[in-house]
């Protein structure tokens, strides 16, 4: 089924690509903005809190639903729930949008992509000798599988704002929490950690890595690098989100750029608490709220 042309077309539902939606429609040009199957959840950045959202106590639920709001009432389409998106460049940009249980896909076509993913959860941070305990008390993802070990002991392994990320999320299930730091220090963004606060502040490991990880009963035994040994019932890896599920790759990050795309957020290396001034120069959250 072929769609009417879009001029400009928003790949990822991230903060930074509703406000990039959000500035087009604002100034009169027609645009659809595509959620990546298998993207991190717009609900799930931390960078909501550093929002004006944050001064009326909202949550990442509550900005999903009022950002979705807001780009309707702006003119934005937005297209969800899809089983794959596949982008062409030639002869001209468009998107070939599969959805589940529908045979025929959907052709977005326009004139200008902009690229905004937050990415996919990064598995590879995951030591190989723990792969096999993945779904096991180990996950890249605490935003996720933090839920499953309510009241329970977690650790996350990694540095600065990614790790800071995961460990804001396992601490709103944990009764204990850890951080397995391989660095000397914090590394993270002031601004981060004056605006969010942990309801569990976890003890601290630094200079340490997570070497081993074996099942003994329901608790994980983690041999750190310093000789120590610990035991939890979940462990959290943290890093960089990737941004090559299917749709951008290195080559294709460069034949974006060659056909004149717009790349932004963290496929640009962009921190991620930049995204809350990013997100209050696409809306005006005083008129909105």
């Amino acid at each position: 089924m072929m769609m009417e042309r879009e001029h400009n077309i928003v790949l990822g539902l991230s903060i930074t690509g509703v406000a990039a939606a959000l500035q087009i429609a604002g100034k009169g040009h027609p645009v659809t903005l595509v959620e990546i199957p298998h993207e991190i959840p717009i609900r799930a950045r931390p960078e909501i809190w550093d929002t004006a959202l944050s001064q009326r106590d909202r949550k990442g639920a509550d900005f999903e639903a009022l950002a979705l709001r807001v780009l309707e009432s702006r003119g934005a389409k937005v297209v969800r729930d899809l089983e794959s998106v596949k982008l062409e460049l030639s002869p001209s940009p468009r998107l070939i949008l599969r959805r589940f249980d529908e045979p025929e896909p959907e052709t977005v076509a326009g004139s200008r992509i902009i690229y905004a993913s937050d990415g996919t959860w990064n598995l590879t941070v995951i030591p190989k000798a723990a792969r096999e305990l993945v779904s096991r008390g180990v996950s890249a993802s605490a935003w996720i599988d933090a839920t499953f070990y309510l009241g329970k002991s977690t650790a996350v392994a990694g540095a600065g704002d990614f790790a800071f990320e995961q460990l804001y999320w396992a601490a709103q299930c944990a009764s204990e929490l850890c951080w397995i730091n391989p660095e000397e220090r914090a590394m993270i963004s002031e601004d981060l950690m004056d605006r969010i606060e942990l309801p569990v502040i976890p003890s601290l490991r630094a200079s340490e890595e997570v070497r081993s990880v074996r099942r003994e009963g329901s608790l994980l035994e983690l041999g750190l690098s310093g000789g120590g040994v610990m035991a939890v019932h979940a462990v959290f890896f943290a890093g960089p989100p990737v941004h090559e599920h299917g749709i951008l790759d290195g080559p294709m990050l460069e034949s974006l750029r060659r056909a004149g795309a717009a790349i932004v957020g963290t496929a640009e290396g962009a921190p991620w608490t930049q995204f809350g001034a990013q997100w209050q120069a696409g809306w005006e959250l005083g008129e909105m709220l």
